[in-house]
């Protein structure tokens, strides 16, 4: 073999013993990151509102890519007189990410702004310091599902209906009115919880639990209904 071919051999060795560790820790990193990005958004996703006398911004977070923006302001109220433009309006779709665990930011197509994470508060922020609070909002039908997700639920039914897409229930060892929207299933013919439940079937589902148990009055059939998570 010539000098030459040695070289270029030698050469072509060590390049590739150079290059292969480069892109594995590559690899890595991006596999990293995309893990801490699921973890950081844990908890945002939601509808926040920040109000005052002048305005309001509600900002609803789906996913990272999925932000909706929207933006309100009373100019009268905010100028403190009258102005023949008085009303502004702003709505835009939008994407987040985060500069660490306590700081995010969300970009709309026109502006881009910055938030600290305080449980469940987000706190704008800027060159200038805090720019105004947002709380995490949720709607009656949200609100109920959080009680009825939460609640460790064993006991008679002494009252059941629908009101859709809600289903209504009372136990006879809680003094609480219960709703949630149960998913149809094939071992329920198809039927919902409330067109199955009766007064005195009873019920079991633990805290957190994916499923609600139903179980007949006359102890022959067991119906086991998943819901809709909100």
């Amino acid at each position: 073999m010539t000098r030459l071919l040695s070289i270029l051999l030698i050469v072509t060795i060590v390049f590739c013993y150079c290059s292969n560790p480069t892109t594995s820790t590559k690899n890595k990193m991006v596999s990293h990151d995309q893990k801490i990005d699921t973890a950081k958004y844990e908890g945002l996703h939601g509808t926040w509102v920040r109000q005052n006398k002048a305005g309001f911004t509600l900002i609803e977070i789906k996913d990272t890519s999925n932000v909706l923006y929207y933006d309100f302001l009373d100019r009268q109220m905010d100028l403190g007189k009258p102005t023949s433009d008085r009303f502004w309006y702003y709505k835009s779709k939008a994407t987040m990410g985060y500069w660490d665990s306590s700081a995010i930011w969300i970009s709309t197509d026109k502006f881009r702004f910055d938030y600290k994470l305080k449980g469940d508060t987000l706190i704008e922020f800027d060159k200038m310091g805090d720019q105004g609070t947002f709380i995490k909002v949720q709607t009656d039908e949200e609100k109920a599902f959080k009680d009825f997700n939460a609640a460790n639920l064993k006991g008679k039914i002494k009252y059941v209906t629908k009101v859709d897409p809600s289903e209504f229930f009372v136990l006879d060892n809680v003094d609480w009115e219960y709703s949630f929207t149960s998913v149809a299933s094939s071992s329920s013919n198809n039927k919902t919880f409330s067109d199955v439940a009766a007064i005195g079937d009873s019920i079991y589902k633990p805290s957190f639990a994916d499923t609600l148990s139903l179980y007949k009055k006359d102890g022959k059939q067991i119906f086991k209904f998943a819901f809709v998570r909100r």
